[in-house]
């Protein structure tokens, strides 16, 4: 081999060898880019599952409700989202409003004809995780006496999919149907005759349904035993 042959072989490995960098450099190049755009992909569904875990859907709540949860006090172990709080469910004129609180569950504001939360405000009723994680969970939020009448309102949440209405059997052992609202949410008000004393003890199953009428979550609760509200844990 002559020294120019030698020197062009020479030349010629070295552009093969810069080539083979070069290429090797553009491998990195899109590896990185495609780790920068797996991590990127990752941190937004990341703050999508966040959001999503953090939001309750339904109408903004009017601002009398937004200030009823902002004096939520916070030595009871929660802290409300006041800016969060939407319209969950509501029969007839009976509405229960939900927010999200910073212990990863949600707290509850029932607004009635003899309870407004512009006019007898309370702060709400927040419900520990474990609770509020139920398949379906329910108690009784408000309670009134009128004319020789006691109403009670049951108030509560199914996480069941595809739920459709509730379902439960009253004082007097009828069996009523209610819808269920936003993100499973539910209320149903519920009247018996005579005084909230004379009840009795109350204990009711409740049924989650969906349109075809298949039973998705049951839960038997009790409601109300004699003058006393069962206690409900974060309340």
């Amino acid at each position: 081999m002559t020294s120019d042959h030698a020197i062009t072989a020479f030349r010629a490995e070295l552009v093969a060898a810069a080539k083979r960098q070069a290429d090797a450099r553009t491998r990195r190049r899109r590896r990185l880019t495609l780790l920068a755009g797996t991590v990127i992909l990752s941190t937004v569904m990341a703050a999508a599952a966040v959001a999503a875990s953090t939001f309750l859907p339904g109408q903004p709540a009017p601002p009398a409700v937004v200030s009823d949860f902002g004096s939520y006090a916070p030595g009871l172990g929660f802290h409300p989202n006041p800016g969060d709080a939407v319209e969950v469910a509501d029969d007839g004129d009976v509405t229960l409003y939900a927010t999200t609180n910073q212990e990863g569950s949600y707290c509850l504001i029932l607004s009635t004809p003899w309870k407004r939360p512009d006019s007898l405000p309370d702060g709400g009723s927040c419900l520990p995780a474990s609770q509020a994680g139920e398949p379906l969970s329910a108690f009784t939020g408000g309670i009134h006496n009128a004319s020789g009448q006691t109403t009670l309102v049951v108030e509560g949440r199914t996480t069941a999919p595809t739920v459709n209405t509730i379902t439960l059997t009253t004082p007097s052992g009828a069996i009523i149907t209610r819808p269920v609202g936003s993100d499973g949410f539910f209320v149903a008000k519920v009247t018996a005759s005579g005084s909230q004393c004379g009840l009795g003890e109350w204990t009711t199953t409740i049924r989650a349904v969906d349109g075809n009428g298949n039973v998705l979550a049951t839960a038997t609760k009790a409601l109300w035993r004699g003058c006393v509200t069962p206690q409900t844990p974060g309340f």
